[in-house]
């Protein structure tokens, strides 16, 4: 089965030949990010951490690792979704509203608490290659206009230190010049501003830790 869910934990889990990926909804409302690693027999055995706030710098929504963190409240760190309503409010304040299961794809379906946005993330599983694939869509549900000013597919956490980051750069005849470089403090930015990929640039990248 790659795809399980306990529904009095509100736990899902994605399971590939070797891994597992595991979330769930907290009291709080939030979906939290668990556990991704070698897989797992069973989801029965994990619970949801209690977040308690270190200090008042430290608010609840950024010391969580959620699963698709939006603007607003709290958030100081990286967000996946930006919206401006109509009335020029740029916050997103979104409820748990359900979840579709697929063969291989299981959908949560999220909702502004104010707004009719609807935020469905998407989790398609690929077994036979340990692959997930994640993606989101997003649906104006009124007839006012929302401007999307940031979409991102999705939010990873990695739960290691001192990784490396693998990605390629090149030029015509050279393409394809593998680079390995430690992952530090701060922010590794790739992109590729040409649309497709080239020989200057392929957008991917590989993290391992003394692989």
């Amino acid at each position: 089965m790659t795809i399980k869910v306990n529904e009095s934990k509100k736990l899902f889990a994605l399971e590939t030949s070797k891994t597992s990926y595991v979330f769930g909804l907290d009291p709080f409302g939030l979906l939290r990010h668990l556990y991704w690693g070698t897989k797992v027999e069973s989801i029965e055995d994990f619970e949801m951490p209690e977040l308690v706030e270190v200090s008042t710098n430290d608010p609840v929504f950024e010391i969580t690792p959620e699963e698709y963190p939006v603007y607003g409240s709290l958030r100081y760190k990286e967000h996946c979704l930006k919206v401006t309503f109509a009335d020029r409010t740029r916050e997103v304040v979104y409820a748990y509203e359900g979840y579709t299961k697929n063969e291989n794809e299981l959908i949560i379906h999220l909702k502004d608490t104010h707004y009719a946005l609807a935020i469905n993330l998407h989790y398609v599983v690929h077994p036979s290659v340990d692959l997930i694939e994640r993606f989101v869509s997003v649906k104006n549900e009124s007839d006012d206009m929302m401007e999307i000013e940031q979409i991102q597919s999705a939010q990873f956490h990695i739960p290691y230190q001192d990784l490396n980051f693998t990605n390629t750069h090149g030029h015509w005849g050279a393409e394809l010049q593998r680079f390995t470089q430690k992952v530090n403090y701060g922010k590794i930015r790739i992109e590729n501003r040409r649309g497709i990929s080239t020989h200057n640039h392929n957008p991917f990248f590989i993290l391992d830790k003394d692989a």
